[in-house]
């Protein structure tokens, strides 16, 4: 019995479905990142910047002398956001490429915040203001209500 044996070729790979399928994810992934971006930045970029910060913390706190709480990694996480000025530097691969990412993408997401409440204004759209407190106090009082009924049954 004698093996054929064929050149591959481009596209033999086995997992080229599950390839494209990713492809198709990851872009997906990439625009709900972006719109929620967009729609919240102020909230994306806390996430990004806590989130940094904690990545960092695990990364650094056995490797690096100057990170020993998470309040260390993020201060200098934030510090990354603008002038990058810290006396605390990255010694792991994992921590070199969070500030990298934070230090590409956190200036632009700050920006972001600040811009679109300017643009906002220069538009001459009303600022979002928080609902009224009587709204509120009524909601909380009926609900009150519906507690003592259930107390005294």
């Amino acid at each position: 019995m004698e093996l054929e044996v064929t050149q591959p070729e481009i596209g033999d790979f086995p997992f080229t479905g599950e390839c494209e399928a990713a492809v198709v994810a990851l872009r997906l992934w990439k625009d709900r990142m972006l719109n929620m971006a967009a729609d919240n930045p102020l909230e994306t970029l806390l996430v990004g910047v806590l989130g940094s910060a904690w990545v960092f913390y695990l990364a650094e706190k056995d490797e690096n002398e100057g990170v020993d709480t998470y309040d260390d990694a993020l201060y200098y996480i934030s510090t990354c956001l603008s002038v990058g000025y810290a006396n605390i530097f990255p010694k792991t691969q994992i921590g070199k490429f969070v500030a990298a990412m934070v230090m590409i993408i956190g200036p632009s997401l700050s920006g972001w915040v600040v811009e679109g409440h300017l643009v906002q204004r220069q538009r001459g759209e009303p600022s979002r203001e928080a609902p009224e407190n009587g709204l509120v106090v009524e909601k909380l009082e009926a609900i009150l209500q519906v507690l003592k009924s259930r107390e005294m049954s």
